[in-house]
């Protein structure tokens, strides 16, 4: 089994950054940076030795996502859950009908530019929203409005 898969199989599939090597191995703990992490058995005796791994947490698609939407909407927080409920907070979604794009499924009618791309979507979602509230996301209210 090789290093790389080691780790896979240990990380269960945590996307995770890998500064540096130096003589063996990791483990991952949650909400600890940077992890580090020593276990001679990884180091074969036929190979030469590892470098010692250091990894740092990468942020996921969804937790950035999140994160720019509390940017962008402070005083609004239902407005991941509006996201949410939306596009699972998938910057490329498509809605059913083809015509609604993004994390905030912005209709095609809008002409807003590419909704695909999280940041225009998000900040296209804004001038929705300052327009007309949460109206325009009506259709997803009984998901969001718990």
């Amino acid at each position: 089994m090789s290093l790389r898969h080691k780790i896979g199989v240990i990380l269960g599939g945590v996307t995770l950054l890998i500064i540096g090597i130096n003589s063996a191995t990791l483990a991952y703990e949650e909400n600890e940076e940077p992890i580090e992490y020593v276990d001679e058995e990884w180091v074969d005796q036929k190979e030469e030795a590892v470098e010692k791994v250091v990894l740092y947490r990468v942020e996921t698609q969804k937790e950035r996502i999140t994160r720019k939407i509390h940017a962008v909407f402070p005083e609004e927080p239902r407005m991941v859950k509006v996201a949410t409920c939306e596009s699972q907070l998938n910057p490329d979604a498509i809605g059913p009908d083809g015509r609604d794009h993004g994390v905030f499924q912005i209709r095609d009618i809008h002409n807003a530019g590419n909704m695909f791309d999280e940041d225009t979507n998000i900040a296209f979602a804004r001038v929705l929203y300052d327009r007309n509230g949460l109206r325009d996301w009506d259709a997803s209210r009984w998901c969001w409005y718990k």
